[in-house]
């Protein structure tokens, strides 16, 4: 069960959209197909299911039906910590920076522990934007030596497979690594993109 509680141990409803995905999971659970009720489920829920891109990617449908809710707590935790450790060795290395990491790091604390939330364990954009923190905290750029980027594009890819607005963010570090001429980053997130668009459709 991942409905949560209001003050004063009251049991709050889930969001009509949060009940869609509580019940996307449980039939997973249950050894269906998500593409074979997944429609279905949108309709009753008076949700839209064209354009295509109306009905979510199934990624991390699968995920939390594979974890339970023990497993994505201990997820949550574990990349809220990833993604301020990323952030302050970044911040670290930023001309200028070190002497407000502390400041930087509380700021981005407040947003980040969004994630320890367990009502919304549900929600694409919660995971999804949690790694592409984390994939632009990872991201070095090193002029002349080509950059450290392998884990922050696999981080992005991740987060692409769990909600295709991630797009966005790899093709903008495709056109940053080719505006700075480094070719191979540049084919790394074109090549990612390309992949993922060639599995949407």
């Amino acid at each position: 069960n991942l409905s949560a509680l209001k003050p004063g141990g009251i049991e709050r409803p889930r969001d009509e959209d949060l009940a869609l995905y509580d019940r996307a999971i449980e039939r997973i659970g249950r050894g269906e197909n998500y593409y074979d009720f997944i429609v279905e489920e949108q309709r009753k829920a008076n949700y839209p299911v064209t354009p295509g891109l109306a009905v979510r990617l199934p990624t991390l449908a699968y995920i939390d039906a594979f974890l339970g809710e023990p497993g994505q707590m201990a997820c949550a935790i574990l990349l809220m910590l990833a993604v301020l450790a990323a952030w302050w060795r970044r911040l670290g290395d930023e001309p200028g920076a070190q002497r407000h990491r502390l400041v930087l790091l509380s700021l981005l604390f407040v947003g980040a522990a969004l994630g320890l939330n367990r009502y919304y364990y549900v929600l694409h954009e919660l995971w999804s934007g949690m790694l592409l923190a984390l994939a632009f905290g990872l991201h070095r750029v090193d002029e002349g030596k080509g950059g450290r980027w392998a884990a922050s594009l696999a981080a992005a890819a991740l987060a692409l497979a769990i909600r295709e607005h991630a797009l966005a963010f790899v093709l903008l570090m495709a056109a940053m690594a080719f505006w700075r001429r480094d070719w191979k980053e540049g084919a790394a997130w074109s090549a990612l993109a390309g992949i993922f668009l060639i599995a949407i459709a």
